[in-house]
């Protein structure tokens, strides 16, 4: 029987061959086309934006999609609130009408992926459904966004996929929730999936039907993080029974401060196309509170194919998820899920609520849209006395960031219409010129003075509303500090002290907004009780957070779980120092309102319960514990439970490397000197290659010479090389600069990042100062500072920069940045003798890297003709960010550490992963240790006659002598060979005495 494929219909005509390609006839297909945050802040998307056609999850390659473009949307306050008031009429795919029209509401306004720097990866990856992938609408955490559809067939069961990715700018998944009659579902974009997956970039619901009138809704947000919607895909299924709609939650997460002691919710039956009501047995619904089930307490008034439920017992001042389930007797499965708080403030500060006119402030505030003695609005704060943006904001207070409220106009102190729910605060003046807004722009150092004649006297707990777009950093991470004013009121010349830090560890969105308590550094919430009185708070940026206002709170009647902190060495701010073996390290546990028993308190390093030593008292312990093992990275948790049973624990890493360690800088490359007759900057001609300092002063200094030119480029330092415009530092004037093919390897298509040339790229001196060598170097923001920077900082000025003497903190360690593949970097030293493991402080943002090789050069060290042996490879299967570093072994093919051998004046080379490239899985290298190391010693045999050959791994600096014995039990083995020379390699010895009698072998090291 001979088979068609049919392709399409095709005729063939006096015009020729035509052909008509299939289109779906009761598929609707909608895009997101506009991109108004994109467009309002620079973003530079794609102009025009593209359009999606074809298939998706449903449909055919023919398929017509309807476009929401900005023809279509209104927005309340570009770029955001976008919204569609009148029924927008919806084509089928193949271009017909459908009757089906749509309104929607996205609040935050519409986003193309490719600006800003970001991307999607469905359009790097040459995705077709890049067009469709890269613009969304945007739904900030807590915000309330939606689809409405109308015209739909009453009775009759729909299929929808939502789609749902965004750009790569995620951490850790962003998990955005869409509510369909009732039923929730999440999905968790990874910014990093390239195709159509289920719960990542789509959404399907399977049967959901529209109410009497023919109206449905889908409802998009998520009280903790963004939920975005490319687009969605509509087409009616077969009749049938349909999951049970979980409705009328309430407290439903929409609004903040929720006074209750209750929650209530409904269950409702649902089919399609007439078939029978499913039921919904109450022992098939389960609830479950911050993660513990509460299913017992449920009460039911109704029918089974419509219940009323209630859940007692909530407390104020928390923050309660809550997740339902329903399985009906059709075994259709359904979900819903909210959180709220039921948070009573004492008092509410809003951000924009700063002092002015040098020190006056207003106690109880009313937002306004006008001037007023009772509102902030339009009045003006004195730099320097009431905020400072010494560390930059938005030139001229940020013109196109300012809504009309607050109007403080004050010099580049930038406001923006908050992404997040109002509080109750400006929804009670029903005014809509009055709405939450956030402090934009806030760098680093920026502070601003809130000033009130009363706070609260008693133990409260401090609540910021904040979001940080920031990446993986270190140290405590991204934070805004609270202050107490304790001089200088009024004045440019004033002292603070720090209460605590509202900390965002690793941010992810700026438009995901959460409260987050006050706490001291190693995130233990802290009690606050203030002095009475008059009093000043200030916001002090640590790390760039958006903040719209910060809260006080009565301390729960259980009290706070027990504080864990004050650690000695500093275990949880990736501390400065090596940990001495043996040792110890010390932490405290404290509780302010229960007791704590030492049988609550434990520790465990490597994963093994430690012994402790504890003194103090039952509400303050100071804790004890042992530190072994020399040069290894060793992890600890520590845990305790106070006696109301409220529970805290730390978990971390700590080192206890030697300070001994052989350590060299990833900028510290070799380098080729001119001896003055050399033209053209070629090995040879004047310039001898592979050139090096043994023990290199730590001079990376970011500060401005003063009068001291020589504290910043020293002839003992390879900062500021090369050096011949500096006159009494190189004699020579000709310089010294790393040779291309002889001290490193960076293609000049691969060169560092421009924008990095000017700011950053002060190490080496390349490009913007002088003729350079084009690597990429910056200042390192690790949190680990190596005691030889430690040191150097803590050197005396001898009256540079203006001053006569301190620490020096410009003095900072550099790393290599835009290290791409095959490019390299060759480091030579006098290494001292002996068998290493070795150590890289790296960094990368771009994904896992792999095979970033160190490599011992064997010959042509200096010319531009050198042979190699790989060493081993440097791997991390999961960077956490371009400036967040790890520790990483040096290993074999098999993850094996390698051991290597060195003596003396050795040349390594460092080059680049196989899969690092602009586009990304790039890695920033810091420095590098060798760690003395014994690799596990091992004897083999083999046969071949009546020889018998041993074969045993030797160390430079050791002598060997190999033993036999016709028994194990013999007292008494004699020599087969003594006086083995250890070089690093197997050495064999051969024995054809044996006559082919059993023997056994022992091999001694000396």
């Amino acid at each position: 029987m001979k088979k068609t494929l049919l392709l399409g219909l095709c005729a063939i005509g006096t015009a020729g061959l035509t052909c008509v390609h299939a289109q779906s006839t009761n598929l609707i297909d909608v895009q997101i086309l506009d991109a108004s945050i994109s467009i309002q802040y620079g973003g530079n998307p794609p102009n025009p934006l593209p359009v999606m056609s074809g298939a998706a999850v449903l449909g055919e390659s023919n398929d017509v999609w309807n476009t929401i473009a900005a023809s279509n949307l209104t927005y309340s306050s570009y770029p955001s609130g976008a919204t569609i008031a009148t029924p927008l009429p919806l084509n089928y795919a193949n271009g017909t009408p459908s009757g089906i029209s749509m309104t929607l509401s996205a609040p935050a306004g519409t986003y193309n992926a490719n600006s800003f720097g970001n991307y999607s990866p469905f359009t790097r990856a040459g995705s077709p459904y890049s067009a469709l992938m890269q613009t969304l609408m945007v739904v900030g955490a807590g915000q309330s966004g939606s689809v409405t559809l109308t015209g739909l067939t009453v009775g009759q069961g729909y299929k929808i996929i939502f789609y749902t990715a965004g750009d790569q700018n995620v951490s850790g998944g962003r998990e955005g929730l869409y509510t369909v009659n009732g039923n929730g579902e999440y999905y968790i974009w990874d910014g990093v999936t390239t195709n159509l997956v289920s719960a990542v970039t789509y959404l399907e619901f399977d049967g959901v039907a529209p109410d009497s009138t023919g109206k449905l809704v889908i409802n998009l947000g998520n009280p903790s993080a963004e939920t975005d919607m490319n687009g969605f895909q509509m087409v009616p299924v077969p009749g049938g029974p349909s999951a049970s709609s979980i409705n009328n939650i309430s407290p439903n997460g929409s609004q903040f401060f929720e006074n209750t002691t209750n929650l209530t919710f409904s269950i409702t039956s649902a089919s399609t196309g007439g078939a029978p009501l499913p039921t919904n047995p109450t022992n098939s619904v389960a609830v479950v509170v911050n993660g513990q089930s509460e299913t017992s307490l449920l009460k039911f008034t109704g029918t089974s194919t419509n219940w009323n439920v209630s859940l007692p017992g909530f407390t104020s001042n928390s923050v309660y998820t809550v997740g339902i389930v329903v399985t009906n007797s059709a075994g259709l499965f359904s979900s819903n899920s909210v959180t709220f708080d039921t948070y009573v403030p004492e008092i509410i500060v809003p951000v924009e609520t700063y002092d002015f006119n040098g020190g006056q402030f207003i106690q109880s505030a009313v937002p306004a849209s006008t001037p007023g003695p009772t509102t902030y609005f339009g009045v003006t704060g004195v730099s320097n006395v009431d905020y400072s943006t010494i560390a930059g904001g938005v030139s001229g207070g940020g013109a196109t960031l300012v809504p009309n409220y607050p109007d403080r106009g004050d010099s580049n102190v930038a406001f923006q219409v908050a992404s997040d729910r109002n509080l109750p605060l400006y929804l009670a003046q029903s005014n809509p010129a009055v709405y939450n807004v956030n402090l934009s722009y806030n760098n680093a150092g920026n502070w601003f003075n809130y000033t009130r004649s009363a706070w609260p006297t008693n133990y409260c707990i401090v609540y910021g509303r904040v979001s940080s777009g920031n990446g993986a950093p270190g140290g405590i991470g991204n934070y805004e500090a609270l202050n107490l004013l304790t001089g200088g009121y009024g004045t440019s010349t004033q002292a603070t002290n720090t209460i605590g830090y509202f900390i965002i560890k690793n941010g992810g969105n700026w438009n995901s907004y959460s409260w987050v308590p006050l706490t001291d550094a190693n995130g233990n919430v802290l009690p606050i009780k203030l002095p009475g009185g008059q009093q000043t708070l200030q916001l002090l940026s640590g790390g760039g957070l958006n903040v719209i206002d910060f809260m006080f709170l009565s301390i729960p009647s259980l009290g706070l779980p027990p504080a864990i902190a004050n650690f000695n060495p500093a275990l949880t701010t990736g501390g400065n120092e090596f940990l001495s073996v043996p040792g110890t390290a010390s932490f405290s546990v404290s509780s302010l309102v229960s007791t704590l028993s030492q049988s609550n308190i434990h520790t465990w390093v490597n994963g093994n319960l430690v012994s402790e030593t504890f003194t103090g008292n039952n509400t303050n312990w100071t804790v004890t514990f042992p530190i072994s093992g020399a040069n290894q990275i060793q992890s600890f948790t520590i845990s305790a439970v106070d006696n109301n049973g409220l529970s805290n624990s730390v978990a971390g890493t700590f080192n206890t490397f030697s300070t001994n360690n052989f350590r060299w800088m990833a900028a510290d490359y070799d380098f080729s000197t001119n001896n003055g007759t050399g033209t053209g900057g070629s090995v040879g001609n004047g310039w001898t290659g592979g050139q090096f300092i043994n023990s290199p002063v730590p001079t990376g200094d970011t500060g401005t010479p003063i009068d001291d030119e020589t504290y910043q480029f020293t002839l003992n330092s390879y900062f500021g090389y090369p050096t011949g415009l500096y006159p009494g530092i190189d004699p020579s004037g000709f310089g010294a600069i790393a040779e291309q093919s002889i001290d490193i390897n960076w293609p000049t298509n691969l060169n560092q990042d421009p924008g990095l040339v000017v700011s950053n790229s002060i190490y080496r001196l390349s490009s913007s100062q002088v003729s350079g060598d084009g690597v990429g170097t910056q200042v390192a923001g690790d949190s680990f500072l190596l005691p030889e920077f430690l040191a150097a900082q803590t050197k005396t000025l001898n009256g540079r920069d203006g001053t006569s003497g301190g620490p020096d903190t410009n003095i900072c360690e550099f790393n290599v940045a835009y290290f791409y593949t095959n490019n390299w970097l060759n480091y030579t030293r006098t290494y001292p003798a002996g068998t290493f493991n070795v150590w890289g402080r790296l960094a990368a943002g771009g994904g896992a890297f792999t095979n970033c090789t160190l490599s011992l050069v064997t010959s042509g060290v200096g010319t531009s003709n050198q042979t190699t042996q790989v060493l081993g490879s440097f791997s991390d299967p999961a960077p956490a960010g371009w400036q967040t570093y790890h520790w990483i072994e040096l290993s074999d093919a098999n993850n094996n550490p390698v051991y290597a051998q060195l003596s003396g004046q050795e040349t390594l080379r460092l080059t680049a992963p196989t899969n690092s490239t602009p586009a990304g899985n790039g890695l920033n290298p810091l420095f590098f240790m060798l760690v003395p190391a014994s690799p596990p010693f091992s004897i083999s045999a083999s046969v071949s006659g009546n020889t018998v050959s041993i074969h045993f791994p030797t160390q430079s600096g050791h002598n060997y002598t190999v033993l036999y014995s016709t028994s194990l039990g013999s007292p008494s083995w004699q020599t087969l060979s003594t006086g083995i020379a250890g070089d690093g390699t197997v050495h064999t010895v051969n024995d054809s005495a044996s006559g082919g009698s059993q023997r056994f072998y022992r091999v001694q090291a000396q």
